[in-house]
Formats: structure tokens, C-alpha cells, sequence
């Protein structure tokens, strides 16, 4: 919507971010009101209900991923760690946020993380990694590392890594 604020235009939002909207083509919900000269919705309406739409659904997604954790009697957190669509990152991390999901790391440089690629450079040992990534890193940078077993991820959390991400699991 603000893509719509900077055009002249004021709106007034109807739904309450964050909860569940059931619509459907039988059950249209009206979401905001958008009043202004009219040049001006035309010039921004495609841009803003993109925009509503990328986060929306990110964030249906993201609610549907933590409920199934939370059936799972998952008592961790459930983070969006993939790239996001050029453009979009703040979009995409605002949805998982209000999905109910974590956003990982906004960028490259707010966290550490440990790839196999990383490991192999170590001779293949995660702890060997994680201990030479803390020297570099400093005490208070996170540290990830990438497992693609649970036994790789009890040993990254026993050298000490603060997230262990279990990719391709």
C-alpha cells in the first residue's frame, strides 16, 4: 500500500494483518479502500496488489509450515532460509514474519554459515570449522552450519554452533 501512499492517495485497511482471511471466488473479503485521483490508483494498483499478493502468500505458506511444526509437537522455530525473489526481500521476509515464521538472516553478513564446502576445507570435521569460524568470526557472531544428517547435527551443536540448519533432510 505504500507504493499507493507515494502516488497521493490515502487508504484505510480492513482486515487485521495476520489473521487468516478464508475468501475464495464465492467469498470475496474486502482488505483496504483506496481513495484518490484516479491517474493515480491506475499508476499504482498493479505495483501494490503485486506486492500484497507476493506477501500474502509467503506468508500463508510460512503459517502453514509453523502449524504443521506445532502438530508435530515442534517446539523449535521455523525459518524462511531460502533466497528470495530479486526485488522482494523485505517483502518476502515481512510475510514470513507474519506467517509466524523466523526470516533466518536478512543478509549475507548477519550470520556465519558453515557449508560442506567449509567442512571439506577442514579435512571433513565440523567441529575443526566451527572452531576456526569462531577465531575469525568473534564472540558475538552466530554460527551456522548446514547438516545433512542428525548425526552432523548433534556434532555441529556439540563444537558449538548456534544454529544448525538441517538442509535437504
Amino acid at each position: 500500500m505504500k507504493s499507493l501512499l507515494h502516488l497521493q492517495q490515502t487508504n484505510h485497511q480492513a482486515a487485521i494483518e495476520g489473521n487468516h482471511i478464508p475468501a475464495s471466488p464465492s467469498n470475496k473479503i474486502k482488505l483496504a479502500t483506496v481513495t484518490g485521483p484516479v491517474s493515480h490508483l491506475l499508476r499504482g494498483e498493479r505495483t501494490a496488489l503485486n506486492t500484497l499478493s507476493r506477501c500474502s502468500g509467503v506468508a500463508t505458506l510460512s503459517r502453514k509450515c509453523v502449524d504443521i511444526a506445532k502438530s508435530n509437537n515442534w517446539h523449535g522455530l521455523v525459518a524462511g532460509t531460502r533466497k528470495t525473489t530479486p526485488g522482494f526481500r523485505l517483502v518476502e521476509k515481512y510475510g514470513l514474519l507474519v506467517g509466524g515464521a523466523a526470516t533466518h538472516r536478512l543478509d549475507l553478513s548477519q550470520m556465519v554459515m558453515l557449508k560442506d564446502n567449509h567442512v571439506w576445507s577442514c579435512g571433513g570435521s565440523i567441529a575443526e570449522a566451527v572452531k576456526k569460524a569462531r577465531v575469525v568470526s568473534g564472540f558475538s557472531q552466530n554460527i551456522e552450519v548446514e547438516c545433512q544428517s542428525l548425526e552432523e547435527a548433534f556434532v555441529a551443536a556439540e563444537a558449538g554452533a548456534d544454529v544448525v540448519m538441517l538442509d535437504k533432510f
